[in-house]
Order: C-alpha cells, then structure tokens, then sequence
C-alpha cells in the first residue's frame, strides 16, 4: 500500500488535477486504514489514514463507514456513531453502515435503537443474516427471549449453517427452561464447527444436572467431543447425562441385569471384547468417576474377574482398550472398590509375580502391568520405571508415573506463608496430604473471559457499589484451592486477572500447579498457607473466593474476618458453607462412624463404604446419590472430615451483617425453582424467603451455600 501511494503521489505531480488519481489516492489511503485497523489493530493510525482519505474525496462513504468501524473497536463509540451517520447522509441505501450503527448503539445499551437500525440495513439488503444475528441479540439483550429466537430463527432460512446463532439460541433456551432445544441447538452448533469451544462449553453447562429419560444416539459423538479435550468440560458435571446414556445400551443394560442375577452369562473375555464397543463408557471412565451404583457393579465384577484369571486373559487389542481404560478409572477413583479376601491373595500372587519378573531382567505382559494398575497405583512400585513404556501403556504409565513425579519435582516451586499452629488446621492439612481433594482429569474452562461487570450480569448478582464495574484487572484471592480446578476456572472466568491461589495442602498444591502448566493458564500463582495468616500476604484483593474451606475451620467467622481484611472496600466475596438442613443425613452418618470408632484408612473407608452400599437404611442410600461417594478423597472428604461446621441461611444473615457485608445473590442451580414461587426480580436478593424456600426444599442446597457478597 505504501508503495502504491508513492506511486500515486509522483502521478499526481505529473497530473496534478487528475480526479482519477485523486481517487485512487483516496481508495489507497482507505486501504491503509483498512489494514490498519483490522490486520494490525492499530485504530489510530486507521483513523488519520480515513481522515486523508476524506480531505481528498469529501463523499467517501467507505472511509466514513469504515472511520467508524475503527472508533469502534478503539473504543470511541461517539465517534464511530457520528461517522457511520456521516456515511448514510452521503449514500441513504448504504446497508452496511446501518448494520454497523446498530452493532455500536447495541454495545451502548440503546437496544431499542440498534433493533431500528438493523430493520433498516434489512430492507435495503434483506439477504442481510449478520443483521438478523445481531437483532437477535438486541432482542436478547432487551429482554424479549421469544423476539430473539424468531430473529435468529429468520437468520436461520437465508444462512443454515449459522453455528453462532445456534448457539446464542442455545443460550436463551436454557435461560427460559428450554433445556432439552438447548442441548439440540449447542449439538447443531458443534456439528456445523466442531471447533467451536464456547459452543462446548455451554453444552456442558446445558447437560449438567441432565438426567435423559430416552436414548440420544445423535448426542454420544458430541459428548465423546466433549471428554476428549481437558478444557471443554467439567465430566463429573454432565455425569448424570453421561450415565443415563450409557444405561441405554443394550450390551450394558444386559450385564447388569446378568448380575443383579448373580454373575454373567459369557466368559470375561466375551464380556470385555463386547464391552469395548461401548465408546462412550470406555472414554468416560477414564476421565472421571462412575457416580451410578449398578455400573459400579459391572465395573467392579469385571476388575476381579479379570485379576482372578489373568493367565487366561489375551493380549488382544479390545482387551487391551478396556484394560487402560479400567486402571484410569480406579486410579481417578483412588481405588475405592472394596477387595474380597480372594482378590486380596490373587493380587500378592500377581504382585510376587511381576517383581520376580523384573528381578530376573524380563518384561511382565501389557495385561498384568494393567491388572496391577486397576489394584494400585505404579508409581509406588519400585519397578515402575523399569516398565517399557509400550503404546499400550502410555496413557496409564503417564497418569500413574510420570505425572506424580513432576508433582513432587514442583513442591520446591510453591512459596509458604507461616505454616499451621492451631491443632484443627493440623487435622485438617494432614488429611488432605493424604487425600489430596478432589483427583480430577479434565474441566471445563472459558474461552472468552468476561469483564466483572458482564459474570456479575450472567449470575444475576446485585452490587451495592457500582465501584467494582470499573475494575479492569481484578486482583483476585483463592482461599482454600485445593488441586486447582476453582482456580483454573476463575482464573478463565474473568478477564485479564491475575489469581493467587492459596491451600493448605501441599500435595493438593503441587496437583495444582501440574494441571494448570498442563492447560496453560498462565495467570495463577500458588502459596501454602493457612487462611488465618492470609493478612502477611499484604495484598488487597478486588475479588476474593473461599468455598467448602471455612467450614473446616475450628472458628469459621475468624477465617471469614481475616479474608474480608484482604478485601478491598467494595470488593466481592464468594463463600461457599455446608447447609445444616441439606446434610441432616450426612451429620446422622457422621455420628454413627464416632460411635463405631472407624478410623479413615483406604481399607476402613471402602468397607465402610459397602456396608451403606448393603443398607437398606433411607438415611444411606440417600448418600449413596452424591457424586462425593464414587472416590475415596471425596468419600473422606463428605463423611470423615475432621472438622465440620454447618450453617442456616438465618445464620448466614446474621453473618453478613456482623461482618458488614452487603448479600449480592446465590450461584445456585435451584435459582430457576425459587424463580416459580417467587417471581418477583427483588426475591432472589431475600435471604427471609431462601429460608422458607430451603424448608419446603430441603436438599436445594446438598452441595452447600454458594452466595456472593460485598464488602460496604
């Protein structure tokens, strides 16, 4: 482009009234702006480039127009307005530049508006889709659901393979309790682009809670999508969709009827080489836990199966396929699956067996390194790293082995504050060493971060201060991260953040920083420390999150005072704290397990574990429908804890007060049922009736309270 403007410009010296060459040197300096603006993104450069372009030809309704796209994404919406006016009073039918108005009187908020100016780039260009898509989000963004889907759906007819508007409909059908046109809009959307990670990410959410009551063949490719990449979603989420899919097929819906029956039909052989033609079961449990007590029992029955006739078991490669996935699955599961005495001695026999192997300088066979991984982890074998590391093996060589070592290589990496000196964090710290919480494969992470003002938007929160909207870099406080799936995901939440992330945990810390080099989140750092000497950290934070922590603490509001004092004025807080109505159950369990004397070993806890599996009590097999009950971190986590506390949504109320904070709204998957008793905008923002909600619901909040708040 430079080039041709020097050559324009000689030209002209030639020609110096030349109207044609004026021209073209108008046409090269609105090209320069063009690539200015979008190749390079630099908006002010455009912007002059524009202007010369309109000094030399005053009617250059493409360099206004296009003036007015680079204002826009610099930022000066007043001046891409006045420009794009400037661009239809010098040619009335210019479509574009009505579409163009309407896109930046949207980002202002003059809906109303926006919607005008894209009914007037249709009339001149009726084949205009972009201009439906975006009136469609006006609509949307008006607050009129049914204007925007008919506007999408017109969208739709001239352009069918629109993925944005299937997923933007995706959106407002969850919205409006729409979920199974939800789910089917987000599946057209990945079909049409099966890169399409905000499209994934919103299927996740949409199939979380999901339970399909017929089968979705159409669905499995998409969900097997889903599993295969570690940042599209959380799978323990869409676990009860998952499981309920998988209980459709007829091979799987027949074995476990076999073994309510008593045992299986064929030889193990025939039912592993069937059951690896179920893909989606296969690459489900591999990444996550199986939260589904007659799946557990196909699963388990096929694992001692296998153990107890290992020299009958060929290598084959649907064997081989069912096996990798099988010791993923119980490692994910930290072995929960109770042993029989005669899997206990087939599992020293086959142990004695490998090590004699290994002694004698000779390989064990692809499937008894895999049996021996379905029992316990390799890394705690001396011989793991003699294994040969076969295609076979890599996958499970990799979580087992060599992921455990980088995380013990990296505990060097992570700083410490003060270390614990009360007796209860002792407890607490040294249980997770053991049990570092939660183990976890994949999660679901944004690919578009939002600004505060716009996640404050989505969980339909209600700031006293309008102070935190200016926050353009928040600085933000984990307290109590765990293995870094609460971090990760703030840290992909919001925008251009910046996270410290603190545990007392340092194998929780270590598992953490793994999975965040792992998926390149760039912007955490992690600290060992106790929340009550959070304060020497001596930061201020704009947002601060602590949920299942400060329950765990001999005195709770003593850790919530310390975070609120590295808060700044006007800051948010997100608290997450168990329900003393949702867990009557849990605390009636967790005084039989005192009575009892049950320690928390791996062995106590997974025979206690199926001495509730075998009760025929209501208040255990109640437990048995949390997904906390399928691994043995998390088993320990929701019955063994060593500290406790629970709360009443009265209680919390009377919290918020004492600490002085301002009660913003819950992040709740029961907001959509309050909303049925109580419709009215300001009832979401009412603790009073919460409480008369949670009476007549009981388990609303099983998980626990998750509610944001401000500092006043």
């Amino acid at each position: 482009h430079n080039k041709a403007l020097e050559a324009a410009e000689e030209l002209l010296q030639v020609f110096p009234h030349s109207e044609m060459l004026y021209n073209l040197k108008g046409a090269i300096y609105n090209n320069l702006g063009y690539v200015a603006s979008s190749g390079l993104s630099y908006f002010d450069r455009a912007i002059r480039s524009y202007k010369k372009a309109i000094k030399i030809k005053p009617n250059f309704a493409e360099a206004y127009n296009n003036m007015g796209v680079a204002a826009k994404n610099k930022g000066d919406l007043i001046t891409a307005i006045k420009s794009y006016k400037c661009a239809i009073e010098i040619r009335t039918n210019y479509a574009e530049a009505y579409y163009n108005m309407g896109n930046v009187l949207n980002i202002r908020g003059n809906y109303a508006a926006a919607i005008t100016k894209y009914k007037e780039a249709l009339e001149i260009k009726p084949d205009y889709v972009e201009a439906y898509y975006n009136m469609g989000n006006a609509f949307n963004d008006m607050g009129d659901p049914s204007a925007a889907i008919k506007t999408y759906k017109e969208a739709l007819e001239i352009k069918p393979n629109y993925a944005e508007v299937y997923n933007n409909m995706g959106v407002i059908q969850k919205e409006t309790d729409s979920i199974e046109a939800s789910i089917d809009s987000y599946r057209k959307a990945i079909e049409i682009n099966s890169n399409y990670a905000e499209a994934h990410y919103n299927m996740g959410i949409a199939l979380t809670g999901i339970t399909f009551t017929k089968p979705k063949p159409e669905l499995e490719t998409v969900i097997r999508g889903l599993l295969e990449d570690r940042r599209r979603v959380r799978p323990v989420d869409i676990s009860k969709a998952v499981i309920s899919l998988i209980k459709f097929d007829p091979i799987i819906k027949n074995l476990i009827s076999q073994l309510s029956n008593g045992d299986f039909e064929n030889p193990i052989t025939q039912v592993i080489v069937d059951l690896s033609e179920s893909k989606l079961l296969l690459k489900f449990i591999s990444v996550c836990v199986l939260a589904d007590l007659e799946l557990e029992s196909v699963i388990a029955k096929i694992r001692s199966d296998i153990l107890l006739n290992i020299e009958k078991i060929p290598e084959t490669p649907e064997i081989i396929k069912f096996q990798v996935a099988l010791a993923l699955h119980c490692f994910t599961n930290e072995y929960i699956y109770k042993k029989t005495l005669e899997e206990k001695q087939a599992y020293h026999s086959l142990l004695s067996l490998v090590n004699s192997l290994f002694l004698k300088g000779e390989q064990p066979t692809s499937n008894q390194i895999l049996c021996l991984a379905s029992y316990e982890a390799l890394y705690k074998h001396d011989w793991s790293q003699q294994i040969s590391l076969t295609s076979d093996l890599l996958n499970v060589t990799r979580r087992q082995i060599q992921e455990p070592k980088e995380e013990k290589n990296l505990r060097s990496e992570i700083p410490s504050l003060e270390e614990s000196r009360d007796k209860v964090s002792s407890n607490v710290q040294r249980q997770y060493e053991e049990n570092p919480y939660p183990r976890w494969v994949s999660t679901g992470v944004r690919s578009n971060p939002r600004t505060i003002s716009q996640v404050i938007k989505e969980l339909r929160l209600r700031v006293n201060s309008t102070k935190i909207y200016k926050v353009d870099t928040p600085d933000i406080l984990i307290a109590g991260c765990g293995t870094g799936q609460h971090s990760i995901n703030v840290a992909r939440r919001f925008k251009d953040s910046s996270v410290l992330a603190v545990d007392l945990s340092l194998r929780s810390l270590t598992y953490a920083k793994r999975k965040t080099q792992e998926l390149k989140i760039d912007n955490v750092q992690y600290m060992q420390g106790n929340i009550l000497n959070i304060t020497k950290v001596d930061r201020k934070f704009d947002i601060i999150e602590s949920v299942g922590v400060l329950h765990h603490m001999e005195k709770p509001i003593s850790g919530w005072k310390a975070l609120i004092d590295c808060l700044k004025p006007g800051g948010l807080i997100k608290v997450g704290l168990y329900s003393k109505l949702a867990r009557k159950n849990i605390e009636i369990i967790r005084k039989e397990i005192n009575q009892l004397g049950i320690k928390p070993t791996a062995e106590n806890m997974t025979s206690f574990r199926e001495d509730l599996i075998k009760s025929d009590c209501e208040h255990h097999q109640r437990v048995t429908q949390s997904t906390d009950f399928y691994s043995l971190s998390e088993f320990r986590d929701l019955l063994f804890h060593v500290q406790e506390h629970q709360f009443t949504i009265h209680e919390i109320k009377e919290c918020l007060s004492d600490l002085n904070l301002g009660f913003c709204g819950f992040e709740s998957n029961a907001l959509t049922e309050f909303k049925k008793i109580y419709p009215n905008s300001n009832d979401l923002y009412d603790l009073d009736k919460w409480s008369i909600y949670e009476k007549g619901n009981p388990q609303a909040f099983f998980g626990m309270y998750q509610f944001w708040c401000q500092k006043l």
